[in-house]
């Protein structure tokens, strides 16, 4: 069950719902603040256009990710992410199994892309972000964004978006022509390019990053992404300062703010310790925190036999034990048991994600 106190405020995450104490303490940080996407206000006095420009040059020299691995994306060429001129979008729809102020209850309008600017060994989306074999067109990504508006869905979501921040701006900025008004969350894996982060100012409503890393040798060894945590930390201070606190509507739905995301990795608990000192001494302890604990040994995992397993109750317990010394406020907390297994895609089917 949650743990609830007048100081740190624990939430069940994955398919659990609110329940109605979470709700009343969560109270005490709605925001009066205007309720609008802020990217409305870009599209209308034309700085979103203005915006779309500036990305578009940069895929002549792609930079998007700390990779900055200068290929020309609109004349073909790919670099490590392999992702080319348009968006590859492998999947979209609801989705029920994020943070209960992210999928609400309509769910979140996921859009899940294709590739990645990583290569983690473990990672549960290696079929899309790894394996991805595009077998047909995919939609274009505008109609998707507003596909997903017309589900009723309560904000969108995007998945992996780093390697594509140019094309998404571009489908923004046509979709508020044509009515778009959810709030935009940003869903990443961590590694960004802080020069980059500066540019989604007003774009992004909530930033959503997973900072998995704060010993390089570990970020290299099972993602591939060297000087992962100097650029998670600079970019996470970018977003906070964008965005502010985290901030509801009286529904308990996200507006705005960084919710930080940190997947426990077995074995590794120092590791979680030190990225969440950090963040405390970088950005604040009143950031909104999700420690999830359903990391599972699938992908490539196998070689490397001091990850190959589930992760032990008393590792996450000693990180979420860790974070209430630290003093941080808001905390989503997961069930070690369950959230390895339901929380688990198979993008092979029409709905990876069954709830």
């Amino acid at each position: 069950m949650p743990k609830f106190n007048h100081k740190n405020v624990f939430m069940k995450t994955g398919k659990s719902a609110l329940s109605l104490l979470t709700v009343k303490l969560f109270r005490y940080i709605y925001a009066d603040m205007d309720k609008k996407p802020s990217l409305i206000k870009l599209h209308a006095n034309g700085s979103l256009k203005e915006r779309t420009q500036i990305f578009k040059k940069l895929l002549e020299k792609c930079c998007l990710c700390p990779r900055k691995c200068g290929i020309n994306r609109l004349k073909g060429e790919s670099g490590y992410c392999r992702s080319g001129e348009k968006a590859a979008v492998s999947s979209f729809g609801p989705h029920f199994g994020e943070e209960p102020v992210i999928s609400g209850t309509k769910g979140s309008g996921t859009v899940f892309f294709a590739y990645c600017v990583m290569k983690c060994v473990y990672c549960q989306n290696y079929q899309i972000s790894q394996n991805y074999r595009p077998e047909k067109q995919v939609e274009n990504l505008s109609e998707v964004i507003l596909k997903l508006q017309n589900a009723g869905c309560e904000n969108l979501n995007l998945v992996s978006p780093t390697h594509y921040a140019s094309q998404i701006i571009e489908s923004l900025d046509e979709c508020c022509s044509r009515g778009f008004s959810l709030p935009v969350v940003y869903n990443s894996g961590g590694y960004e390019n802080p020069e980059i982060v500066k540019l989604l100012a007003g774009v992004v409503d909530v930033f959503m990053p997973d900072i998995k890393y704060y010993d390089d040798c570990l970020s290299i060894k099972y993602s591939d992404a060297p000087n992962y945590f100097k650029n998670a930390i600079e970019s996470l201070v970018i977003m906070a300062d964008q965005t502010g606190d985290f901030a509801f509507d009286d529904n308990t739905k996200a507006l705005r703010g960084v919710l930080l995301r940190h997947l426990v990795i077995p074995g590794n608990t120092q590791d979680s310790k030190k990225i969440l000192f950090e963040i405390k001494n970088a950005v604040s302890s009143k950031i909104c925190l999700s420690l999830m604990s359903q990391y599972y040994p699938c992908n490539k995992a196998s070689r490397y036999p001091e990850i190959n397993r589930t992760l032990m109750k008393k590792e996450y317990d000693d990180v979420v034990a860790f974070s209430m010394d630290l003093g941080f406020e808001y905390v989503f907390i997961q069930d070690v048991r369950e959230s390895p297994y339901v929380l688990r895609p198979d993008f092979g089917k029409n709905a990876p994600f069954e709830f």
